[in-house]
């Protein structure tokens, strides 16, 4: 996290931050591809009118569905301990997508504000894993982490 003069996070130091031009506006943004795997979600978002990668990010986030990121009104891609944030960020190419999704695999199983995710060795869907661990597709009982 970024830090001001006064040791402050950044976010705090200008109460009246605005939004500069060609930065990323959390309101204004599609999402392109996800990928989910362990419960950590990638990413591919494309923020209109952000002047670097012409607005095009590459993020992770731990504990994560994509439906988490659809539901949302805002997404900010930078880091923040106050909101909903991404784990961490790649450069929005080919390399950084698959580095991403190594790192989304490599990272422990985590349990998100949904429960873990996991997939069904049957039907192969993914499946919120809560205190009965079984397929609503199938109803296979053996459901384990994705």
């Amino acid at each position: 996290m970024a830090m001001c003069l006064s040791g402050k996070p950044s976010s705090t130091c200008t109460p009246d931050y605005k939004r500069q031009p060609g930065h990323p506006d959390p309101k204004s943004y599609q999402i392109i591809e996800t990928h989910c795997v362990s419960g950590n979600l990638v990413a591919l978002v494309k923020y209109p009118g952000a002047r670097y990668y012409e607005g095009t990010k590459i993020l992770l986030f731990q504990g994560t569905m994509p439906a988490d990121l659809w539901d949302r009104g805002e997404l900010d891609p930078h880091f923040s301990e106050a909101s909903f944030s991404p784990f961490a960020r790649f450069e929005p190419t080919a390399a950084g997508w698959t580095f991403a999704k190594a790192l989304a695999k490599a990272l422990p199983p985590v349990k998100g504000n949904r429960g873990a995710i996991g997939r069904c060795p049957e039907c192969k869907t993914l499946v919120v894993i809560g205190t009965d661990p079984m397929c609503g597709e199938c109803a296979s009982k053996k459901v384990e982490l994705a």
